[in-house]
């Protein structure tokens, strides 16, 4: 018997064997990501994600309240990165790791007194930014 080798981000299923003339030869499967306690995000925990992520697969971990998560959590051949079918809230930041994370939830300044205007609130206020909304008629 002997081991063929597998491209990168695979893995061997077995040895190749020869019985009698036939040649039996392993399959080479993409390889799972394993999450830790470390891939997980400040304020979240696991969500949906198991343990061993299928290559090819997506998962989403979860935010503590007041937090909401930036991506989903991809896994390609044994490596771990967001996947970029999900924007976050509040536009498209990016974690130094590639990885998921939670950011604190911006509030909607749709929400804004009345009578009034936007004023200089964005649609979007950042968790800990502020902004101005004046009143009509000097109220």
């Amino acid at each position: 018997s002997c081991q063929p080798g597998c491209d990168v981000g695979y893995t061997s299923t077995g040895r190749a064997s020869c019985s009698l003339g036939q040649l039996s030869m392993p399959n080479c499967t993409a390889q799972p990501c394993n999450i830790t306690q470390q891939e997980v995000p400040t304020h979240g925990s696991l969500g949906d994600c198991p343990l061993s992520l299928p290559s090819g697969s997506s998962c989403r971990f979860s935010c503590d309240e007041g937090f909401v998560l930036s991506h989903p959590l991809a896994c390609n051949l044994g490596v771990l990165s967001i996947s970029p079918r999900l924007s976050p809230p509040g536009g498209d930041t990016c974690h130094p790791d590639n990885l998921p994370f939670c950011l604190p939830m911006p509030c909607r300044t749709g929400q804004v007194l009345r009578p009034g205007t936007a004023g200089t609130c964005p649609e979007l206020l950042p968790s800990g930014a502020t902004c101005e909304q004046p009143c009509d008629g000097g109220q």
